[in-house]
C-alpha cells in the first residue's frame, strides 16, 4: 500500500509538471503572438505614415513647380525665360528644402535625388531636354526600440507636356465623355462631364458618306480597371463638374453597376489640380520657329488652315534648308530641315527615305491611301483622311473575311483641319519603339478601322490621338486596340461592344450580328484602351510633342521596402 501511494504522489506531481509546462507555454505563445501583433501593428502604422509623408511631400513639391512667376515660381519653361542651368539649380533648392524640412525627426529622412540621366530611363540630356525625373524616398524608425525601418519610395517623373497624355480616355474640364456601350479602359478617366451607357451607336451600312444612318443595340456597361485577381488594375475617374449627375460622390465607389461594368475597379474623384491644355498654335509655332532657326513664328497665328498655309509660305521663301517637292523620290540625297509636299496624296511607300530624317509639311489637304509607311513627322494644314477601300469597291470583296488594308507609323502628326480615319488597319512600323501620336485642331473621326477582325488578329496600337474639338469613335464592326489614350478637348464619343468576333451578313447590316447581350458577357471589348505613359519618356520624341510652359507630375508605382532593403 505505501508503494503504491508514492506511485500516485509521482503520478499527481508528473501530471502536475506536465499541466505547468502546457500552462507556461500557452501563456508563452499568447506572449509571442501579443508581440508579433504588436511588432505588425507597428509595420502597418510605420509604413502608412511614411507613405502620408512622402505623398505630403511630392504634394509640396508639385505646388512649388506649378507656381507662377508672381506667386515666387521659380520653375519657367516659357521660351523666352528658359535658362536650363537655372532650371536644374531652382529645382535643386526646391528639392534641398522639401527634405530638410521633413528630416529634422532623427528618426525620419526624406531624400529627393535626381536619377533623370539613369540609362534605365532612355539617356536623357539634360543640356538638351526639359524632361526630368526624381526618386523621393521617405524613411519612418520605430520610436520605442522595436527596430523596425520602413522605406517608402516612389520615381516622378517631371515633363513639359500636357495634361491630357496624363489619361487613357478624356476631354477638356468643360467638356464631355460619352462611353456608349462596352468599351474597356486600363487607365484614368477626366472630364468636366462624364456620362455611360449600356446601348452602343453604329453606322449600319458601308457607305463611306453615310454617317447619319445611325443605329443602335443593346450591350454591356463599359469597364474601368479590373478587379481580377490575376490582372487587378485600379482606374481613377475624376471630373470637373458631374458624372452622371451623381452628387456628393464619394471618394470610392465599389458598386456602381448602373453606371459601369460589374467588374469595374475605381476610384471616382472630382479634380481640383491644375488642367495644363494644349496650346495648338504656339506647338506649330514653335515648331517652325525650330526649323527656320529663329523666332519670326513667336506670336504668328496657325488658327486656322488658311493661316497655316501662309505661313508655310512664309517658311519657304525665307528658308533655304526647306525644299519643295510635287513627288517623292527615293534617290534624294540632300536631307533638308522639311519638305513641303504639294501633292494632295501618298502614294505607296515612296516618300519613306525623306520622312525618316525631316518634317514633312503638306500645304494643304492630305490623303494617306492603304499600303503607305510613314516613319517620321507630318504637319498638315489642310484636312487629313487616311482611308482604304471598304468591301462595295472594287478591290474588296463582299466574301473576304477582314479589312486587309493597312498604313503603318511611327511618326507624330500635326493636322490644323479635320482628321478622318476610316475602311483600314491602323498598325505601327516594324519597330518596338514606333509610335503615332495624332494632333488634330478639328474634329477627329474614326469608324471601321480593323473592321470584322477578331480579337485574336489585332496587334496593339501604341498610340495618342487627340483633338482641340470633338471625336467619334466606333468599336463595333471595328476593333481597337490602343496602348495609349484618347482626347478631344471638347466633347469624346465612343461606342462600343463586347463580341470577340463579328462578321458581316449578306445586306452587311452589323445590327443583325451583334449578340444578345447574355452573351457578351463572355467576350472581349472591341474597344480597348490602356494607358501608356513611354511615350512621355522617349528622348526622341520630346522635340516633336505638343509644348507647353509648365511641367506635369507623373508617378511611378510606390514601393515600400523593410530596414535590410526587402520589399514589401
Amino acid at each position: 500500500m505505501a508503494n503504491e501511494r508514492g506511485n500516485t504522489l509521482i503520478t499527481v506531481l508528473l501530471v502536475s509538471l506536465i499541466f505547468t509546462i502546457l500552462g507556461l507555454a500557452i501563456v508563452s505563445a499568447t506572449i509571442n503572438s501579443n508581440q508579433r501583433t504588436g511588432v505588425r501593428v507597428d509595420d502597418i502604422e510605420l509604413t502608412a505614415e511614411a507613405t502620408k509623408n512622402l505623398n505630403e511631400a511630392i504634394a509640396i513639391f508639385n505646388t512649388e513647380i506649378l507656381k507662377d512667376e508672381d506667386e515666387g515660381g521659380k520653375i519657367l519653361l516659357s521660351e523666352q525665360n528658359l535658362n536650363i542651368g537655372e532650371l536644374d539649380s531652382n529645382l535643386g533648392d526646391i528639392s534641398t528644402d522639401i527634405s530638410e524640412s521633413y528630416s529634422k525627426n532623427k528618426n525620419h529622412s526624406l531624400t529627393i535625388t535626381d536619377i533623370t540621366e539613369d540609362e534605365k530611363f532612355g539617356n536623357i540630356d539634360k543640356t538638351k531636354q526639359l524632361t526630368r525625373i526624381f526618386k523621393f524616398s521617405y524613411t519612418i524608425k520605430n520610436e520605442d526600440g522595436a527596430n523596425i525601418t520602413k522605406t517608402v519610395s516612389r520615381n516622378i517623373y517631371l515633363s513639359p507636356t500636357p495634361s491630357f497624355l496624363n489619361y487613357a480616355i478624356g476631354s477638356g474640364p468643360d467638356g464631355i465623355v460619352d462611353i456608349n456601350g462596352a468599351a474597356e479602359i486600363r487607365g484614368d478617366i477626366f472630364g468636366g462631364i462624364i456620362n455611360t451607357e449600356d446601348t452602343a451607336y453604329f453606322i449600319d451600312d458601308d457607305s463611306k458618306n453615310n454617317e447619319e444612318n445611325i443605329s443602335k443595340g443593346k450591350t454591356l456597361y463599359p469597364q474601368l480597371g479590373s478587379n481580377s485577381e490575376d490582372d487587378r488594375f485600379l482606374a481613377n475617374v475624376s471630373f470637373k463638374k458631374n458624372i452622371n449627375e451623381v452628387e456628393d460622390i464619394p471618394t470610392i465607389l465599389q458598386d456602381l453597376d448602373q453606371y459601369f461594368y460589374k467588374n469595374s475597379y475605381m476610384t471616382i474623384t472630382k479634380d481640383t489640380s491644375e488642367f495644363i491644355d494644349v496650346n495648338f498654335e504656339n506647338t506649330l509655332a514653335q515648331i517652325f520657329n525650330d526649323l527656320s532657326g529663329s523666332k519670326q513664328f513667336d506670336g504668328v497665328n496657325f488658327g486656322s488652315t488658311e493661316l497655316a498655309a501662309h505661313a508655310v509660305q512664309t517658311l519657304m521663301s525665307n528658308n533655304a534648308d526647306i525644299e519643295q517637292i510635287a513627288f517623292c523620290d527615293q534617290n534624294v540625297t540632300v536631307s533638308p530641315k522639311a519638305y513641303v509636299y504639294t501633292s494632295n496624296v501618298i502614294q505607296g511607300d515612296t516618300c519613306t527615305n525623306q520622312l525618316e530624317s525631316s518634317w514633312f509639311i503638306v500645304n494643304g489637304d492630305l490623303q494617306i491611301p492603304r499600303d503607305t509607311e510613314i516613319p517620321g513627322n507630318i504637319i498638315v494644314t489642310g484636312n487629313l483622311i487616311i482611308e482604304g477601300n471598304n468591301y462595295e469597291g472594287n478591290n474588296i470583296s463582299k466574301d473576304e473575311d477582314t479589312e486587309d488594308d493597312d498604313v503603318f507609323f511611327d511618326s507624330t502628326i500635326y493636322v490644323v483641319g479635320t482628321t478622318r480615319i476610316s475602311h483600314t488597319n491602323i498598325k505601327s512600323l516594324d519597330n518596338p519603339k514606333a509610335k503615332l501620336i495624332l494632333m488634330s485642331k478639328g474634329n477627329l473621326f474614326i469608324n471601321r478601322i480593323n473592321e470584322f477582325n477578331s480579337i485574336k488578329n489585332v496587334e496593339p496600337l501604341d498610340a495618342f490621338f487627340y483633338t482641340d474639338s470633338d471625336a467619334e469613335l466606333y468599336g463595333v464592326g471595328s476593333l481597337f486596340r490602343i496602348n495609349g489614350g484618347l482626347f478631344a478637348k471638347k466633347q469624346l464619343t465612343i461606342n462600343a461592344i463586347r463580341q470577340d468576333s463579328i462578321e458581316r451578313n449578306a445586306e452587311n447590316k452589323l445590327g443583325n450580328e451583334i449578340d444578345p447581350v447574355r452573351r457578351q458577357e463572355t467576350q472581349a471589348s472591341r474597344f480597348y484602351v490602356e494607358y501608356d505613359k513611354s511615350v512621355l519618356l522617349d528622348p526622341d520624341r520630346l522635340s516633336s510633342l505638343p509644348r507647353v510652359d509648365k511641367y506635369q507630375i507623373l508617378l511611378d508605382q510606390q514601393i515600400v521596402q523593410d530596414g535590410e532593403g526587402k520589399t514589401d
